[in-house]
């Protein structure tokens, strides 16, 4: 299985990603930086999140207005990331980012146009045992359904209920982003029927 994750980006030591490789036996060698803690479930917060989750649509996620001034070390913030949310969802693509998370791009079902990003960390980048587990199970539940993932986008079809840990991002032009840098992450648990097309 470890095999199957190999990443093919390349990383430059103090830079982070620099961009994909073109083979793929380059390995992500480093985890991420930005709100990292609060991405990973290892900020002093943690504990305050409840883990009984809501019910959300990528539509009314889409929705909502993000907090101001998000920076790289700014703490855990606003209701959504203080909430486990489950979504119904279907996969469009996903792949191994140059900090080990698998980036997928989700849709709402009946609107292909509304995407948004779920996150899977992976274990060694999780400093905090609090939900180190469960983060590690939920990524490989996906992989097992979805298949191996790498640095190349794999595309995918199915039907997904996903939960995770509400998550705003800066917007820097990743792929399949929400208009409001809204995301589940870390994902916790991840059900349904996923195949590559």
């Amino acid at each position: 299985m470890a095999a199957a994750l190999t990443s093919i980006l390349v990383l430059c030591p103090g830079l982070g990603t620099v961009g994909p490789a073109t083979a793929s036996t380059v390995r992500a060698t480093e985890c991420g930086d930005w709100r990292w803690p609060v991405k990973t479930l290892s900020d002093h917060r943690r504990k305050d999140v409840r883990f009984s989750p809501n019910r959300a649509t990528i539509r009314g996620f889409r929705r909502r207005t993000p907090p101001p001034n998000l920076g790289p070390t700014t703490p855990r913030t606003t209701k959504l990331e203080f909430h486990t949310w489950t979504l119904h969802a279907r996969p469009r693509r996903a792949r191994i980012e140059g900090d080990g998370d698998i980036h997928l791009i989700i849709f709402a079902p009946k609107h292909p146009h509304l995407t948004m990003i779920v996150e899977f960390p992976r274990r060694r980048c999780v400093s905090s045992p609090f939900k180190r587990k469960r983060i590690a199970g939920a990524r490989h539940r996906f992989i097992n359904n979805c298949g191996p993932m790498s640095g190349a986008w794999a595309h995918l079809t199915g039907s997904l209920h996903i939960t995770g840990v509400g998550f705003w991002d800066s917007l820097h032009g990743q792929p399949g982003v929400a208009p409001n840098g809204i995301e589940l992450h870390p994902v916790l648990g991840v059900t349904g029927t996923c195949s590559r097309r």
